[in-house]
């Protein structure tokens, strides 16, 4: 059971998309992991620096885990629906999605904020923004945002499209 996560290494590697790590499985190996570890504990002597190596090894394998799991979504693999961490690896998908508009050099910048647009009635920093508002914010709050579904980063064409509105 230990091997858990190595297991579902290799078949990360051996994948095009990601594995299912589904909450059962991860269950019932945190419950083994439990038990071990209480039982280690109750044998003393000795018990203390195995189990500094077993999870020293664990938290080796499951930080590799996590970063392949990350590369592979950034990259574009499915991601399955009961996986665990299912969640966490959308946010990637929106991260990728987010720093691609940004690299492009196509959006609305200026000292350091980034136009955006409110999709949904949301609030930043204690100031409230309605959907459809339109106003800079520093990159981290941008993106935090773009997480959340708040907003979406402004491109020049835009701004440039509403200029021309309001001119006429």
């Amino acid at each position: 059971m230990f091997d858990l996560y190595l297991k579902t290494i290799r078949q990360e590697l051996e994948s095009r998309n990601l594995v299912e790590l589904h909450p059962l499985k991860v269950g019932e190996y945190k419950t083994f992991l439990r038990n071990t570890v209480k039982q280690l504990i109750e044998r003393g002597q000795g018990a203390e620096k195995y189990l500094s190596r077993v999870l020293d090894n664990i938290f080796r394998d499951v930080d590799l885990l996590v970063r392949l799991r990350i590369v592979k979504t950034a990259l574009g693999a499915s991601i399955a629906g009961e996986s665990v961490d299912s969640e966490l690896l959308r946010y990637v998908e929106k991260i990728v999605e987010f720093s691609a508009k940004y690299l492009a050099g196509v959006l609305v910048e200026r000292e350091g904020h980034i136009a955006v647009k409110f999709l949904k009635n949301c609030s930043v920093d204690g100031r409230k923004y309605k959907r459809g508002d339109v106003t800079s914010l520093t990159m981290s709050n941008a993106l935090i945002m773009f997480l959340k579904g708040c907003v979406d980063p402004v491109p020049e064409v835009f701004m440039y499209t509403l200029h021309t509105a309001r001119s006429e």
